[in-house]
């Protein structure tokens, strides 16, 4: 039996008691609304196969994550982490326009090639998926961002200003917790 939806596709309230539940996991496309990711998953694959939405993928021993509109200021977000384990080793934060916001490796797992790797599965996911723009080098980067985008190639703008420092750039993931 599936859950109770409405016009939209989206769940529809709980009721338990004096109280309701409302689903919180929202649209960006359509005002439907879910309690589930799973749910929320396969609607955007559903009713808007033509617009990015949430996968993952097995790519060697990792797994990739993209997820869209994942904050305001991050609309296109990927996150790798080790297949076997779940220990997430690399994100990469892109704009609307694709140019990368930031990339981020545990320290760990530093000079293994995981951030180009997860630079060339968001390139090859760009071509596949409707919505998602191809990754760009940023005119804002770190002293170690600076020689990774010269290594991975593409088009390297020039620098707006000065390098950041790391810890302007301190990311999403607090790898030491994750």
């Amino acid at each position: 039996m599936s859950a109770p939806t409405d016009q939209h596709g989206g769940d529809l309230p709980i009721k338990e008691g004096s109280t309701t539940k409302y689903p919180a996991l929202g649209c960006s496309h359509c005002p439907a609304a879910f309690f589930s990711n799973e749910r929320h998953d396969a609607h955007m694959g559903n009713a808007h196969a033509d617009k990015s939405h949430a996968v993952a993928w097995q790519s060697g021993e990792h797994k990739i994550e993209y997820h869209p509109n994942f904050t305001r200021q991050h609309p296109h977000f990927y996150l790798m982490s080790e297949a076997q384990t779940g220990k997430y080793v690399s994100n990469m934060a892109l704009n609307h326009e694709g140019k990368v916001l930031a990339v981020e490796t545990d320290p760990k797992k530093r000079r293994q090639g995981l951030a180009t790797k997860l630079w060339n599965e968001a390139q090859q996911h760009s071509k596949e998926m409707p919505g998602v723009p191809e990754p760009k080098h940023s005119q804002t980067r770190t002293r170690s961002g600076e020689a990774w985008a010269k290594k991975v190639g593409g088009e390297v703008p020039p620098r707006a200003g000065n390098l950041l420092s790391a810890r302007q750039m301190r990311g999403m993931i607090d790898f030491k917790r994750a």
